[in-house]
C-alpha cells in the first residue's frame, strides 16, 4: 500500500471526486442487498402457498426501481473516479515533460530515449490504473464484502456464514504471495520494455547507416533477442496473473459446497428455511466480486508501485544546471566571453582560450572544421553546459544571473 501513501497528495487535491464516488458505491452496495432478501421472501411465500399476485407485482416493481437507481449511480461513480485517474495521468505526463525540459544534454546522453518514453507511457498508465481501477476494487470490494457479511449474519445465520468462510484464510495467504511475485515480474517487464523502446528508436534513427554498412542481418538478430526477452518477461507476468483465478474459483466453489451442505443440514433440523438458504447462496455469489477485487487490487497496486518507483527515479534527478537567475535578457545585450578551458566530462579540451566581445548591434562569425567546438560555444551561451573556467557575461552580468526561460527563448 506504499503507492497509496505516495499518491496521498493527489487524493487530497481531488477528495471531492473520490468522496462522491465512495458515497455512490456505498448506496449501490446497500441497494444490491435488497434483491436477494426479496427473492428469499418470495421463495418462502411460494413454498407456503401464500404468494399473491399483488405482492408479486409490487416486488417486481421494487426490483425494477432498484435496477434503475443502481444504473444511474454507476454512471456517477465512473465519471468521478475515472475522471480523477485521467487527471493524474495528465498531471504526471506534464511533470515528466516539464522536468525533461530542465535537464541538460548530458542527461540525455546517459538516458536512452526509449527508456524515457516507456516511463512517460506504460509507467504512467500503470499509476493511473492504481488511482482508478485499484481504488474502485478496494472501495467496492471492501464495502460489498462487509455489507454482504453483515446481511448473511443478521438475516440468515452466523453459523452458516462462519462455515462458508472457512476457505478464505487460505486464499488470503496465496494472494499475499502472488502480490510479491507480481511486483518483481512486472518491474522486470517494464525494464525490458524500456530496452525494446531504446533498440527500436536506435534502429529507426540509424537505418541509413545500417543499410550503408550492410548490418541488416546482425541488427535483425539483435532485435529478435530483445523481443524474445520482452516476451519472456511479459509471459512471467502472465503466469503470475494466471495464478489468481484458480485460487479464487477454488475458494468460491469450496464456500458454496460448505454452504449448501451445511444449509441443507440446518433445513433438515428446522433451523433454516428454503428461502433463507436461497438468500444466503445469492449473498454468497455477491462475495465473488470482493474476492476478485482483492486479487485485482493487489495486482494493480504492485504494478503501480513498480511503475511509480521508475517515474519517481526520473523526477528525483535534479538538473545539473540550476535555474536560479532572476534577470530577463534584453535584445540589445552586450556579450562578453572569457573561456579559458571547457571539456565534456573527462574528455580532451573542446574549447581553449576563447575570448571575444559582441557589442549591441554587431555580429560575429564563428567558423571552423567539424568538431572544433562551434556548437559547444552556442550551447554555453544558452547554458546547456557549464564550466568552471568558462565565464560568459551579458551586459556585464554573469549568465547565471539570467532566467533560463528568457535566455533560451
Amino acid at each position: 500500500m506504499i503507492i497509496l501513501r505516495k499518491l496521498s497528495w493527489f487524493f487530497r487535491r481531488y477528495w471531492k471526486r473520490y468522496a462522491v464516488a465512495f458515497v455512490a458505491l456505498l448506496i449501490i452496495s446497500g441497494l444490491m442487498m435488497v434483491p436477494p432478501w426479496i427473492t428469499g421472501q418470495l421463495v418462502d411465500a411460494v413454498a407456503s402457498d401464500t404468494l399473491t399476485y399483488e405482492r408479486l407485482i409490487s416486488e417486481i416493481g421494487l426490483l425494477l426501481g432498484i435496477g434503475i437507481a443502481v444504473y444511474g449511480l454507476r454512471i456517477v461513480w465512473r465519471r468521478q473516479l475515472y475522471g480523477a485517474s485521467f487527471k493524474l495521468a495528465a498531471l504526471l505526463r506534464s511533470r515528466i515533460y516539464n522536468h525533461l525540459t530542465l535537464m541538460s544534454p548530458d542527461f540525455f546522453q546517459r538516458h536512452h530515449t526509449g527508456d524515457l518514453m516507456a516511463r512517460a507511457t506504460n509507467d504512467v498508465t500503470a499509476v493511473e490504473m492504481t488511482a482508478g481501477e485499484a481504488i474502485l476494487a478496494l472501495f467496492d470490494g471492501v464495502l460489498t464484502g462487509m455489507i454482504v457479511l453483515i446481511m448473511m449474519v443478521v438475516l440468515v445465520s452466523w453459523k452458516l456464514t462462519l462455515l462458508a468462510l472457512l476457505p478464505w484464510p487460505v486464499m488470503g495467504y496465496f494472494m499475499w504471495r502472488f502480490g510479491h511475485q507480481m511486483h518483481d515480474t512486472f518491474s522486470e517487464a517494464q525494464r525490458q520494455f524500456s530496452l525494446l523502446n531504446d533498440r527500436t528508436q536506435e534502429n529507426i534513427s540509424g537505418i541509413r547507416l545500417i543499410k550503408a554498412y550492410g548490418q541488416q542481418p546482425q541488427m535483425a538478430r539483435a532485435y529478435c533477442d530483445v523481443t524474445d526477452d520482452v516476451s519472456a518477461a511479459n509471459l512471467a507476468v502472465a503466469r503470475v496473473e494466471a495464478k489468481y483465478d484458480p485460487v479464487i474459483y477454488l475458494t468460491v466453489s469450496s464456500s458454496f459446497l460448505l454452504a449448501v451442505a451445511g444449509g441443507a443440514w440446518w433445513i433438515y433440523q428446522g433451523e433454516l428455511t428454503i428461502g433463507e438458504l436461497t438468500t444466503f447462496t445469492m449473498y454468497l455469489t455477491f462475495l465473488i466480486w470482493p474476492m476478485f477485487a482483492y486479487g485485482w487490487t493487489l495486482n494493480l497496486i504492485e504494478r503501480g508501485t513498480a511503475a511509480h518507483r521508475r517515474i519517481d527515479e526520473l523526477l528525483q534527478r535534479a538538473p545539473t544546471i540550476k535555474d536560479e537567475g532572476r534577470r530577463d535578457v534584453v535584445v540589445t545585450t552586450q556579450i562578453d566571453a572569457q573561456i579559458r578551458h571547457f571539456a565534456y566530462g573527462g574528455s580532451a579540451s573542446t574549447l581553449h582560450e576563447i575570448n571575444f566581445q559582441i557589442l549591441p548591434g554587431h555580429t560575429l562569425g564563428v567558423v571552423g572544421h567539424t568538431g572544433s567546438g562551434k556548437s559547444t560555444l552556442i550551447q554555453l551561451l544558452l547554458r546547456l553546459h557549464e564550466g568552471d573556467e568558462a565565464a560568459i557575461y551579458l551586459d556585464h552580468h554573469n549568465i547565471k544571473a539570467f532566467k533560463l526561460e528568457t535566455l533560451r527563448a
